[in-house]
């Protein structure tokens, strides 16, 4: 009998109960609304914490740097500047490469034409004494024909006759070919305009007339 009362005196614990929130109420009742500028401080701490760390590895990289590494970072950097530098005088020459291009063709020019004038005088005393006297108006054209062809040779410009010689397309300008009893085929047999060399290159090919 004794060991039943007992039992029946021993209570079990009673379990806590856990109240719930209605969260509407808890919101209009101000309960558990998170506060913004609580919100704003802890995001900008956690913002300079983040950046406060990188910082700092940041800084343990550069002090982790070991000499040869400073040493090619130096000398990219020198060969940087020196690239920039050659840059800037490649720059500076070609510049003046086309000055001086454009100054010596206009010396040339001036050269040209500097020879060609007393020629253009000739031509104007000839047309004033072309009216009077046929003999002078035809010496005075002969006379100018020479300085043309004096001109012309000092500059290396020759002209060609190849009456006789077998037609070769390089020099010679085709425009008749007819039979000729007396010339074997691609003879040339007559010349129509003399041609004209620069040196060893043809400026213009003489116009021929060719035996077929």
């Amino acid at each position: 009998m004794g060991k039943k009362k007992v039992q029946q005196n021993i209570q079990e614990p009673e379990e806590e109960k856990v109240e719930d929130i209605n969260l509407e109420d808890a919101v209009q009742d101000g309960e558990g609304r998170p506060d913004p500028e609580q919100i704003s401080d802890d995001f900008v701490n956690t913002e300079a914490e983040e950046q406060a760390i990188d910082n700092g590895l940041e800084e343990g990289v550069e002090e982790e740097k070991s000499p040869e590494i400073l040493a090619l970072e130096e000398e990219k950097k020198n060969l940087v500047e020196r690239m920039s530098r050659l840059q800037a005088d490649f720059d500076n020459y070609r510049r003046r490469s086309q000055l001086e291009k454009e100054d010596l063709k206009a010396r040339s020019n001036e050269n040209l034409i500097t020879q060609f004038l007393p020629i253009m005088d000739n031509f104007e005393r000839a047309l004033e004494n072309g009216g009077t006297n046929e003999e002078s108006f035809f010496q005075g054209v002969a006379l100018i024909y020479r300085q043309m062809l004096n001109f012309l040779e000092n500059e290396g410009v020759i002209s060609f006759d190849p009456m006789g010689e077998v037609f070769d397309h390089n020099k010679h300008h085709a425009v008749i070919k007819e039979p000729a009893d007396n010339a074997e085929e691609d003879t040339i047999i007559q010349v129509l305009q003399k041609g004209y060399m620069y040196k060893d290159r043809v400026l213009r090919p003489a116009m021929v007339k060719v035996a077929e």
